[in-house]
């Protein structure tokens, strides 16, 4: 019995490692589009396409020399992939990369941490999960912390951005439908990069349509020119922060339950506050932090037992 509760506590411990090694590579990934766009003004648009499409091709490589059973499409799984792709990584690939932007790096990162209160509604309205008083006072403490992150106190100063709110609480709700999918692909038996290569090569053909219809259209994709430094970039975004933080992500998902994960996932938001720091000037006044520290606050209430 103590043997068994070890191997436990130890795959419990690799899931916290492979969530917060996730979150590191994400908080990062606001530096990229900021630096892109303005060094090489490369669009978001575009960023966005490399992240995924680098990531697909990565994990092709991969897969195909070490674990080609796991290119095996199942078909079954598909409408599953089909929306994960769609949802998950086209629409909130693009709704992020575009808050990082608009928004500066820490407030992006906390406004699409809503993401654990929306998982908590579709949960008690879709699978009958509970809905009590500790899973109400996380939902108030993560609405008002945004409403100070968002600077809804400085509604009549030219800081206050309705579209930047719009798209990091958009960014919120299809971070919730990232994560549900995900865990619906685990739970139908489909292995972790199985999920995250279907999920990115679908994604893929979804972005470079939406990259079609952009100002540039297809040539736009070309933007960054002979600058080796913004091709390195756009391949570490791919590779990096996302292939390798999904993966990290779904395989500590498989390890531990979704809730600790959305607590430890939370390390984002000091990564991506200190990457914006450190790299941007990027900064955020007290009542912005305080509601950053009901952010997390919120998070943790809603994910202990």
């Amino acid at each position: 019995m103590g043997a068994a509760r070890l191997r436990g506590l130890d795959r419990r411990i690799v899931g916290y490692i492979f969530v917060l090694v996730a979150a590191a590579l994400w908080g990062s990934l606001g530096i990229i589009y900021n630096t892109l766009r303005n060094d090489y003004d490369v669009p978001v648009s575009v960023t966005v396409f490399y992240r995924a499409f680098f990531a697909a091709l990565g994990l092709l490589v991969y897969l195909g020399l070490r674990h080609r059973s796991l290119l095996t499409l199942p078909r079954r799984q598909l409408p599953l992939l089909l929306g994960y792709a769609l949802l998950g990584i086209t629409i909130f690939y693009s709704v992020y990369g575009q808050s990082t932007v608009t928004n500066t790096v820490a407030v992006a990162a906390v406004l699409m941490y809503t993401a654990p209160a929306f998982v908590t509604l579709y949960s008690w309205r879709f699978w009958g999960e509970p809905l009590g008083r500790r899973k109400l006072g996380a939902l108030l403490l993560t609405f008002v912390g945004c409403a100070l992150i968002a600077q809804l106190y400085a509604a009549g100063q030219m800081s206050f951005n309705w579209l930047g709110l719009a798209l990091g609480l958009s960014s919120g709700v299809l971070y919730a439908l990232y994560t549900i999918f995900a865990n619906h692909g685990l739970r139908n038996g489909m292995a972790p990069f199985t999920v995250v290569f279907y999920a990115q090569a679908f994604g893929v053909v979804g972005l470079l349509i939406l990259v079609s219809f952009s100002s540039g259209g297809f040539g736009s994709l070309f933007l960054a020119g002979p600058h080796w430094q913004a091709w390195l970039l756009l391949l570490t975004a791919g590779l990096f922060n996302t292939l390798a933080g999904a993966g990290f992500y779904i395989n500590g998902l498989a390890r531990i339950e979704t809730g600790a994960a959305s607590i430890a996932s939370s390390f984002e938001l000091v990564c991506a506050t200190g990457f914006g720091f450190i790299f941007l000037g990027q900064a955020i006044d007290i009542w912005q932090a305080l509601g950053g520290a009901l952010v997390i606050a919120s998070l943790v209430l809603l994910a202990r037992r």
